[in-house]
């Protein structure tokens, strides 16, 4: 999952502080972040709030608008992210917004921001390399969509976060 990195990562670099966490309505009603980490490393504090209305932003293209950012100061000035010495990014989606957070705090290094995408990365690149399952192969990778029905909205949003050339091909081609 990629909670587990960043339980690994916290545990590691922020023992005993205070770290927020926003992710998706599920994503902090579960306390799977809080529990993992708490059995982790008890010195730690993590406060959560779910943040709902970011992840239907950003799947409509709004990720990089005002009244986006108009929402993420709104959230990260909630008393529950108060007097944090780091933040987690609890929700895949955000880190198509890292610079708007990362705005908030007026300087990048002054609160960390904790990309659960970065650290999933970072350790499955791990493995690959203890598993001899590395590709060195240094072509660019294709990207292709299978997808029921040709819709633009999906094009625009595979493009948020493949921001190459991506193909997209008609399940009439596979479906039979």
């Amino acid at each position: 999952t990629v909670i587990d990195p960043v339980v690994a990562y916290i545990a590691k670099e922020f023992n005993t502080k205070t770290i927020g966490l926003i992710g998706t309505k599920q994503t902090i009603i579960s306390n799977n972040y809080v529990n993992k980490i708490l059995a982790k490393t008890s010195n730690i504090k993590v406060q959560a709030l779910a943040t709902p209305l970011l992840v239907p932003l950003i799947e409509e293209g709004m990720a990089n608008t005002l009244p986006t950012k108009l929402i993420v100061d709104m959230y990260l000035a909630n008393p529950a992210l108060q007097n944090i010495q780091a933040l987690i990014l609890g929700c895949t989606h955000y880190p198509l917004l890292k610079e708007q957070i990362q705005n908030f705090y007026g300087n990048a290094n002054q609160i960390p921001i904790i990309d659960s995408t970065k650290l999933t990365a970072e350790c499955l690149k791990q493995v690959l390399i203890e598993q001899d399952l590395m590709n060195t192969n240094n072509n660019t990778a294709k990207h292709v969509f299978y997808i029921s029905d040709h819709n633009p909205h999906f094009t625009k949003l595979a493009k948020l976060f493949f921001p190459i050339d991506i193909t997209l091909l008609p399940s009439t081609l596979w479906d039979a």
